[in-house]
């Protein structure tokens, strides 16, 4: 997921086909915690994903979850905006541009995981790590450099695909107004 190379095979087929589940009804849940000390922060979540189905067929119950640390090399801290559930924007110390700054920077790293397979259906595991090194230029631009490492198996449904790993690099830029 965290390369967008989660769900499909290299010939666009999914892992999972939802018709083959021939579900009644699904229902979600997720816990999750985050917070941080300082310079240091974390996060974590799992889902669970129950699927009952048609024609008296046995339930099925997919789940995921990950787990992630980062800290600021340069003092920062995460802050927490209480009343969205979420994190704000990180409050740069030493801007570039400023008397020398020279912005924040964060190491972090990620491990998820992805469980597909359940009775009669095989849509496949998927094992994520992740390192990463995130640069905040200042409160608007930002600039983020991920390697993720992938463990995949697509499971007994889809046999057009093979158990690979995966190496991706990803950067992304933003600038936020």
């Amino acid at each position: 997921p965290e390369a967008h190379i989660g769900g499909k095979d290299s010939d666009g087929i999914y892992w999972v086909d939802a018709k083959s589940m021939n579900e009644k009804s699904i229902l979600g849940a997720n816990a999750e915690i985050a917070g941080y000390w300082g310079p240091l922060h974390g996060q974590a979540e799992y889902v669970n994903m129950n699927v009952e189905r048609l024609g008296g067929r046995k339930s099925l119950s997919f789940h995921g979850a990950y787990a992630e640390l980062g800290y600021f090399l340069t003092g920062e801290h995460m802050n927490w905006k209480q009343k969205a559930g979420q994190w704000k924007r990180v409050k740069v110390l030493n801007p570039v541009g400023r008397g020398g700054g020279i912005g924040a920077w964060e190491i972090a790293g990620r491990f998820s995981y992805l469980d597909l397979a359940d009775e009669d259906i095989d849509g496949g595991r998927a094992r994520n790590w992740t390192a990463a090194l995130n640069w905040w230029a200042n409160q608007n631009v930002m600039f983020r450099f991920n390697y993720v490492y992938s463990d995949r198996d697509p499971g007994t449904n889809n046999t057009a695909a093979e158990h690979d790993y995966v190496h991706a690099v990803i950067a992304r830029a933003q600038v936020v107004f």
